[in-house]
């Protein structure tokens, strides 16, 4: 039979360098430390985040100027397109009131002969 040694996860794990050490020189040791790196990484974080807005921004009116252009665009086709439609629209209208008349000339004159 084979026995196999359970494996602690790094939180079961005791922390030998911290037991090595005198526990009050541990706090005080790296306090100083925790609080340089704490405030250049607040630092580093702030500066990416103003990065990040910046660029942001930056995509934002890029964006909103396309948007616009397209905007301005599709308004001209729509009123293009509102003009063709007119037009065609009154054409039509224009032959069929012509064909209704011709269709009654037609009628009228019929049973004349020159």
């Amino acid at each position: 039979m084979i026995f196999k040694k359970s494996r602690k996860t790094m939180s079961e794990r005791p922390d030998v360098s911290a037991a090595n050490e005198n526990p009050d020189n541990a706090t005080a040791s790296v306090q100083p430390t925790d609080q340089r790196s704490q405030d250049a990484l607040s630092a580093a974080s702030e500066a990416a985040a103003e990065h990040v807005i910046h660029d942001a921004e930056a995509e934002g009116r890029e964006d909103i100027s396309e948007l616009t252009s397209q905007l301005i665009a599709a308004r001209a086709e729509a009123a293009d397109l509102r003009d063709k439609w007119l037009r065609l629209s009154a054409d039509f209208d224009n032959f069929r009131k012509r064909t209704a008349k011709e269709r009654l000339e037609l009628i009228q004159f019929a049973g004349r002969t020159r």
